[in-house]
């Protein structure tokens, strides 16, 4: 098996791959990674003895929002073809030779996946792991994808349901394992033991993420007095020049989401880490997760995280696949500021709730992503593709 990864533990894809390869029986399949980028996770595979390669030239494109920002993103991958063909005829030899089945794990690596299609016609596993926005452009993606890949796995019914009403493939739904509990009180970082409710966010900055989302919350319980509530924001800040307003303003003379904290005067009641190789022992520190998404997405690995080590998540939408409204956690089809800012006030007033709505996040999240069972699932995706081809 070889599984070719856009990250190299920088983002939740990554991540859950490294987890499900991790819980597998490996004499059952033999796994080897390639990464595109360096990340912290290429030294677990060495510790777990699977040989992982970094590969910095891998080309990526998918489809984007605007058909401006889709064809440029086109115009930039030839060239970056090109300047690595030689890299990618070495890449098919070695499919070609070693391997049965190629695993791609991120929608990005679509050129990857249609060029050893052409060159090796060994079969291939796609795992959709994000929604393809519903574009012209998003619908060719969907449709080349569909032809690329001899089998589809989504992490859950939202992705294949999406995925399918653009014209494409159904497939199997594989859920991101949650990762084990050992050892994930360490940690090098210690948050303020100051009495405050400690209220993490997990994903990188993007706007469709709506991890900006958090600064207007933090205003309005500053506007109605609490100052009990510390947001503790993990991942990459950097604004994207894209964005609306005054964040896109922000991100032209080179902000982060932490010179937006600032300017709405709510600085104080954030502390920005950026990105944390290992962020259980934080976690394990948090009172609350957050997601406040501008799609209806309430899943994903930063929710699978936080509940398995017993956070529970506060996010907006309305599927209750992980996140059970006022058991596990809180949930709003719409995001609301001062609604959102009451739920916090209220939950910093009874920890105890929090406590207990945590602790049933726990025992939901291994039921439906124990990685055993993840895992064992995706080596029979796969040995099911390489018996037929």
């Amino acid at each position: 098996m070889l599984c070719i990864d856009h990250e190299g533990g920088h983002g939740g894809a990554s991540r859950s791959l490294y987890f499900l390869v991790r819980a597998m029986n490996r004499e059952d399949v033999a796994v080897d990674i390639y990464c595109r980028r360096k990340g912290p996770l290429m030294d677990n595979y060495d510790l777990l003895g699977v040989p992982v390669t970094e590969a910095g030239w891998l080309p990526l494109w998918r489809a984007q929002p605007t058909f401006r920002e889709t064809v440029a993103q086109f115009l930039r991958v030839i060239p970056a073809a090109w300047k690595a063909r030689d890299e990618l005829r070495a890449l098919s030899r070695r499919v070609r030779e070693e391997f049965d089945v190629v695993h791609v794990n991120y929608e990005s690596l679509l050129p990857v996946a249609l060029w050893l299609k052409l060159t090796t016609k060994k079969p291939q596993i796609h795992h959709c792991r994000a929604r393809i926005r519903r574009t012209p452009w998003g619908r060719v993606h969907v449709k080349v994808a569909s032809m690329i890949a001899d089998k589809l796995i989504f992490i859950t019914e939202n992705e294949r349901d999406h995925f399918c009403s653009l014209g494409g493939r159904s497939g199997a739904v594989i859920y991101n394992p949650a990762p084990e509990a050992e050892g994930a009180s360490e940690g090098r970082v210690s948050l303020p033991h100051d009495g405050r409710l400690k209220v993490m966010s997990l994903s990188n900055y993007s706007h469709d993420r709506g991890v900006d989302r958090v600064v207007e919350v933090a205003k309005s319980l500053k506007d109605s007095g609490r100052h009990d509530i510390l947001f503790i924001m993990v991942g990459d800040m950097h604004l994207h020049l894209a964005d609306p307003g005054c964040l896109g303003e922000l991100a032209r003379k080179g902000g982060e989401l932490s010179d937006y904290a600032n300017a709405e005067g709510v600085s104080d009641m954030f502390l920005f880490l950026g990105h944390v190789a290992e962020p259980e022992p934080l976690i394990c520190q948090t009172d609350l997760v957050v997601k406040l998404s501008r799609f209806d997405e309430p899943w994903g690995r930063d929710v699978i995280e936080a509940m398995s080590f017993g956070a529970p998540v506060l996010a907006t939408g309305t599927w209750q696949g992980f996140v059970e409204h006022d058991r596990n956690g809180l949930l709003f089809s719409d995001f609301r500021p001062d609604d959102v800012a009451s739920a916090l006030a209220h939950l910093a007033d009874d920890r105890s709730l929090v406590r207990k709505m945590g602790e049933r996040a726990r025992q939901h999240i291994k039921r439906q992503c124990d990685p055993e069972v993840q895992a064992e699932k995706l080596v029979v995706e796969w040995q099911s593709v390489f018996a037929v081809h």
